[in-house]
């Protein structure tokens, strides 16, 4: 437990830190486009995946539960409604933090174990400012676009395959989608990718930041940094769901 409250109090003071960096001088820009690039564009392949899968494997299962009672058409909105508020958001963010959360540990802790952390500081550059700023700048900003993209693809390959085993016409399924999908449900995807970012990001770069002991140490917390990572989204989600749902009560 005392564990528990230590990391929980170093993990807000570095996200003071990040949030007193973002309103101060001077501000890498040409680090955070790198960072960008990196973290978000180079994740499309998996988020594109995610969403082919995703968007097949929830038509498939919608279909089994109403094909018994004729109730066929009700596919495209069970699809839309739970790959736009709730599988989209989470799978993807999931499927992208094994990739960007252990890449952001590893490359901060093995910069902390070879002492190039402190060589930047040694040349006057502060690391946060230069690596941990632009790194969870960039995976929150490019999470929710991400996701966007996973869902869109994904109401795609559900489209895909409610035509053909389910004979349902484009007409009716996009029909269904745009009225399921209204504001509500977009903004609550997009607070959802947008924490689940900063989730990633932030916890990335603490557990790089501790690392020690090497580069078995380093091994040591990219693997506790997904861990964390992935039981806080599930956490995050239970959260903002529970209060989106009071909301709309």
């Amino acid at each position: 437990m005392y564990g528990f409250i230590l990391h929980l109090q170093n993990i807000t003071l570095l996200f003071w830190d990040i949030l007193k960096g973002l309103f101060s001088r001077p501000f890498y820009w040409e680090d955070l486009l790198k960072e960008m690039d990196a973290l978000g564009v180079d994740s499309l392949p998996i988020t594109v995946l995610t969403g082919i899968f995703l968007g097949l494997v929830l038509t498939l299962q919608a279909a089994i539960g109403v094909e018994k009672i004729g109730a066929v058409s009700l596919v495209p909105r069970a699809v839309a409604m739970s790959l736009v508020r709730e599988i989209g958001p989470v799978m993807g963010s999931l499927m992208i933090a094994g990739r960007v959360g252990a890449g952001i540990t590893s490359q901060v802790g093995s910069m902390k174990v070879t002492f190039q952390l402190d060589a930047m500081r040694s040349l006057g550059t502060d690391p946060l400012r230069k690596l941990i700023l632009p790194k969870f700048l960039a995976i929150t900003i490019m999470l929710p676009l991400l996701i966007i993209i996973l869902d869109f693809i994904g109401l795609l390959s559900a489209y895909f395959m409610a035509s053909i085993n389910l004979n349902i016409g484009s007409v009716l399924f996009w029909n269904e989608v745009i009225n399921t999908n209204g504001f509500v449900n977009i903004i609550n995807a997009f607070i959802k990718s947008f924490v689940f970012g900063t989730i990633i990001g932030l916890i990335g770069n603490y557990y790089g930041l501790i690392s020690e002991g090497g580069t078995e140490g380093v091994g040591i917390s990219t693997t506790r940094s997904v861990i964390v990572i992935f039981v806080s989204i599930l956490a995050a989600d239970f959260v903002l769901t529970k209060i989106f749902y009071e909301l709309m009560i």
